[in-house]
């Protein structure tokens, strides 16, 4: 009888084992998953943000060359003789 509790506890034993190893490798594949997600939103952020800041850079540009465009304009008016 004290050798079927021994193979038992034995049994249970490794059942244990392998089955805190499954879940060690599960929490490991979790989080290595975790971060990799984390990891790609951050370079999706980082990459939206210079995007836009390339972006407002470009309006910015075309909004100054509509300026400098009026101001020429402005200065071709303030040029011109009246009509008689």
């Amino acid at each position: 009888m004290h050798d079927q509790v021994d193979a038992a506890r034995e049994a249970l034993g490794q059942q244990l084992a392998q089955m805190t190893d499954t879940l060690v490798m599960m929490a490991r594949q979790r989080f290595a998953d975790a971060a990799a997600q984390v990891q790609a939103a951050l370079r999706t952020a980082a990459e939206r943000a210079a995007s836009s800041a390339a972006e407002a850079q470009l309006r910015e540009a075309a909004l100054a060359g509509r300026e400098a465009a009026l101001q020429h304009a402005l200065n071709l008016l303030d040029g011109a003789e009246p009509p008689p």
